[in-house]
């Protein structure tokens, strides 16, 4: 008889997931706050303030997402959700990036923010890719006991 290989959530990974939620929330309103402060008290052209400005929600609203899909693939152990959420991760990175190099005037308390959020998402990519592959051999060790 086989032994039963049983792959359940990641801890670490739900975690940081939660530590993420309330991070992101503060991340978000600080963004808020500077770009509304910058555009007051900076030379902006307003193409770029208002590019740099509605790429934050967009990167917000696809934070939404990666969180809600890092969540369930993690609770649920599925697959399709975890790599879902690692495509959201690596989109999101790739915009803090632009964020913190790119952007038109970068402050201290945002380059400490986009660090922080770097860091926090580059974990989850790492504790993500790897809840997904062992998701998936786990499933693969299921349908081959079964077939036993």
């Amino acid at each position: 008889m086989a032994s039963s290989k049983n792959q359940g959530s990641s801890l670490l990974l739900q975690v940081l997931l939660q530590f993420n939620i309330w991070f992101y929330v503060f991340f978000f309103v600080a963004f808020q706050a500077t770009f509304l402060w910058k555009g007051y008290m900076l030379p902006y052209t307003q193409a770029a303030w208002y590019g740099e400005y509605f790429g934050v929600w967009i990167l917000s609203g696809v934070e939404v997402f990666r969180i809600y899909f890092a969540m369930r693939g993690n609770l649920t152990a599925t697959v399709f959700s975890m790599t879902m959420a690692n495509v959201f991760a690596v989109a999101t990175i790739l915009t803090h990036v632009f964020y913190l190099v790119w952007q038109t005037y970068v402050l201290r308390i945002e380059s400490i923010l986009l660090v922080v959020a770097l860091v926090c998402e580059g974990l989850e990519l790492v504790l993500g890719v790897f809840a997904a592959l062992s998701f998936n051999a786990a499933v693969k060790f299921h349908r081959r006991a079964a077939a036993d």
